[in-house]
């Protein structure tokens, strides 16, 4: 089965295809939350959604500061 679906799909173009979307994705996310376009108001922030993008990134990654985004621009660079 696996031959045969290697076949029709190239696995790691499709991987790069992902990562490369994933990325897309991010970058136009940050776009708009860091313009306060996003508004975050999940259950940790009821009754006080966020449009500020440190504090939505906290509220996913407690504690998250400038050495966490140096490491997302990393990632988003590679």
């Amino acid at each position: 089965m696996d031959s045969e679906l290697r076949s029709i799909v190239d696995y790691e173009q499709t991987h790069r295809d992902l990562l490369a979307y994933n990325k897309e994705a991010f970058r136009q996310w940050r776009r708009q939350a860091m313009r306060g376009l996003h508004l975050d108001g999940s259950y940790a922030l009821e009754g006080a959604p966020s449009t500020d993008y440190w504090k939505i990134m906290d509220n996913c990654f407690t504690g998250y500061n400038e050495d966490d985004e140096a490491l997302v621009n990393q990632w988003l660079e590679s």
